[in-house]
């Protein structure tokens, strides 16, 4: 969990919005959700893109990983 904080993913979305990307996808029994919001702009061209993002990474609903959307690497089953 980040910081011991318990965050669920419908809090984070209450509290932030809808989200400019979102993935799901399984490994092994864990249900994982990454949502991506826009928190710079970086690019003028008026699109949103990753690199422009703050994801939240959960896993079976529950926030375990926050960082910068270009870094986000997706898990891989073991």
């Amino acid at each position: 969990m980040v910081s011991g904080i318990y965050i669920i993913h419908q809090k984070v979305i209450d509290m932030l919005g809808v989200a400019d990307f979102t993935e799901s996808y399984q490994v092994k029994e864990q249900e994982i959700k990454v949502l991506y919001f826009r928190t710079q702009r970086i690019h003028k061209d008026g699109l949103t893109t990753k690199d422009e993002c703050t994801y939240s990474h959960f896993e079976n609903g529950v926030l375990t990983d926050t960082g910068e959307g270009k870094s986000y690497k997706r898990l891989i089953a073991m």
